[in-house]
């Protein structure tokens, strides 16, 4: 490997940085050497050159206790997270001989001059270049902790390792040399693969999978990133169809750790591999900021899921991921602007250009300040990411003045009780009798709606509740959940009728009930989902509970449901008369009473009419194994997931 010659070394008279001339970038040099102290050289190259450099992909981590390196012969502060980074890969140069890493590298944290607004500003469109211009990704994944198993990651290398050796022998791809090995062991050793899906599972559940950030950068890298785990090196496409291949043979990743950051990288590195969704007859009718609009929908929707310390980042983390230039000044980073601001802009411009309700999807609605309540919060986005393919071509969406969206919806009904919101404090000196003083204002007046009596309505929202919060709840031993909720009811019963619970009063059954019971209500989980949550009763008597929010639901408030949205919300009228606007509130969930069973919790969303001006109500369940719509239409018809053939929509103005 020749190392590049054409370089100047940073040393600027005002300190460590000095400006960059046309297409130069800072690289680092680290400089041989097993001390722990870090001496390195921070040199200007021109992209042009096409100097051979690396580039780091890491989880800044805590700013707290920070490390110092030497660059350029003077202290240089780092997190610790990044000294530890520094120091394998300074292990791997060595090992390589100058025969595999380069001896480059660029460090977003050095290479850009973090103290400079105006630097950064200019550079962070520049880092998707960056990316794609470099030989390699090298994506640091943290050191080996105390708590992590040596041998299990030692044994997985070598396994990842052999894998990716294999790809291409026979015709087979990597692919299909990693099925071929979880099927042919499915039977025969499937201690083997859970232990692997135990190891696997837990290293995606470290930092790094969880930063926006990264996503560009191992989207961007030309070619297979490698991950660094301590001193261990893999290939990240090795390592995700592993994954991905021990979840199809239905082995479930271990808790609390969940594949839905694993996956954002994943399905936004194919969608960068893909032409944009377009159709032959729309191809020409887009503009940039069009095309523009459909690469930040598209990707913003895949990392909705993803953290960023910096509000503003899960715009700006994900710019270099634009396939067209120049990049619109909605999507220039201003890091000085307030970042509701920010999302502000940005939902005007995509709702503007791609006219796809599903930009009302990429976060929580009604939850920031000083902007409309339609603009989408992405720090709270959508916790299960599934595939994305924006419309080209959509009926023109209205914003009146970049503050007033009008949008169609179909109202579910008007809120007639509400109950308030409960702490754990609230409810931990009776919590058996907090389990049935909340009847009277919701479930005796839903009764009184629809005419029946009180027990059935509280049982059915009883059974939609402890489904939701089954997995989280360690139930007696020996008990299901439908003896849970036959113990849940006689207890119930008892306390209504007003029976005390005397010991020598009860029967063996009532005894074991109640020990269950008082089992259950000890755990937080519980508590929170069926004493604490908020609850509503619409006009026509079905019960739900508002997601939380700033602002409380009050009677007289609306749920409604909107196109782009998988969940009804809850708005409220500002005015009386013709003209209304309204203001949304929160996310709601509603349980159907009639043809449906009570345990499935559904969720809703509007379909078009191909032909008509009308929509129809489409159910979803998030339980019985159905993970999303597109999964519950290959087991039931469409026909029979229509709960009503027509519905009225009605155009709101929400501000």
């Amino acid at each position: 490997m020749t190392e590049w010659s054409g370089e100047s070394r940073v040393t600027g008279g005002s300190g460590l940085y000095r400006p960059m001339l046309g297409d130069e970038i800072r690289l680092l040099r680290i400089q041989p050497g097993s001390h722990p102290a870090i001496s390195c050289e921070l040199v200007h190259v021109p992209l042009s050159q096409k100097p051979l450099f690396w580039a780091l992909s890491y989880a800044w981590g805590s700013r707290e206790n920070p490390k110092g390196i030497f660059v350029n012969g003077g202290q240089f502060s780092i997190t610790d997270n990044l000294h530890a980074a520094l120091i394998e890969f300074r292990t791997l140069l060595k090992k390589s001989n100058g025969k595999g890493a380069a001896p480059l590298l660029w460090v977003d944290s050095i290479c850009i001059n973090q103290a400079s607004r105006k630097e950064k500003e200019e550079e962070i469109p520049r880092m998707g270049i960056v990316y794609r211009r470099c030989e390699r990704v090298l994506a640091w994944l943290g050191p080996m902790g105390p708590d992590d198993d040596d041998t299990a990651v030692c044994e997985l290398t070598a396994l990842l390792n052999h894998l990716e050796s294999l790809a291409g022998e026979y015709g087979k791809t990597l692919h299909q040399h990693v099925q071929a090995y979880t099927t042919s062991r499915v039977d025969s050793s499937p201690a083997e693969l859970q232990s692997l899906m135990q190891t696997i599972s837990l290293i995606g559940g470290r930092a790094w999978f969880k930063r926006v950030w990264v996503v560009q950068e191992v989207t961007l890298a030309s070619g297979d990133p490698i991950m660094l785990l301590g001193p261990y090196a893999f290939s990240f496409d090795t390592y995700y169809s592993l994954l991905s291949s021990l979840g199809s043979c239905g082995l479930p990743a271990p808790k609390p750790v969940s594949y839905q950051p694993i996956s954002c990288h994943a399905m936004a590195r194919a969608a960068f591999r893909q032409p944009q969704y377009i159709t032959p007859e729309t191809q020409g009718d887009l503009n940039v900021l069009h095309r523009i609009a459909l690469d930040m929908l598209t990707f913003v929707f895949y990392t909705s899921g993803l953290q960023a310390t910096v509000p503003h980042d899960h715009i700006y983390g994900l710019i270099g991921l634009m396939r067209y230039s120049p990049l619109p000044d909605d999507l220039r980073p201003q890091y000085l602007e307030p970042f509701e601001l920010v999302y502000h802009r940005l939902a005007v411009y995509l709702l503007s250009e791609t006219n796809d309700y599903d930009v009302l999807s990429l976060g929580r609605l009604g939850a920031l300040d000083g902007v409309p309540s339609w603009v989408p919060d992405l720090r709270h986005g959508d916790q299960n990411v599934r595939e994305h393919y924006p419309q080209p071509r959509r009926p023109i969406i209205s914003i009146e003045e970049g503050a007033i969206l009008a949008v169609p919806a179909v109202i579910l009904g008007e809120c007639v009780s509400v109950t308030p919101a409960l702490t754990l404090q609230d409810v931990s000196a009776d919590p058996l009798r907090s389990f049935v003083q909340r009847d009277a204002a919701i479930f005796a007046e839903a009764a009184r709606i629809r005419g029946v009596p009180i027990e059935p309505v509280f049982e059915g929202w009883l059974r939609a509740h402890v489904f939701r919060a089954r997995p989280g709840l360690s139930l007696p031993d020996c008990q299901d959940p439908e003896a849970m909720i036959r113990s849940l009811m006689r207890v119930y019963k008892h306390i209504r009728r007003g029976d005390a619970f005397e010991t020598g009063t009860l029967s063996l059954e009532e005894q074991s009930s109640l020990a269950s019971v008082q089992q259950l209500l000890s755990q937080p989980e519980f508590r929170a989902s069926i004493l604490c949550s908020k609850l509503f009763v619409l006009q026509n008597g079905s019960i739900g509970s508002p997601h939380p929010s700033p602002t409380d639901v009050r009677c007289g408030d609306t749920l409604c449901v909107f196109p782009g949205r998988s969940y009804p919300l809850i708005v409220r009228s500002l005015h009386v008369g013709q003209d209304q606007d309204y203001l949304w509130l929160a996310r709601g969930q509603v349980m159907e009473r009639e043809g449906i069973p009570h345990h499935m919790l559904l969720e809703w969303t509007l379909r078009r009419s191909e032909q008509k001006e009308q929509h129809r109500i489409v159910g979803q369940t998030d339980l019985d194994g159905y993970d999303g719509l597109d999964e519950y239409h290959e087991s039931i018809s469409l026909s029979q997931l229509h709960l009503a053939s027509k519905h009225d929509v009605t155009e709101l103005y929400v501000v």
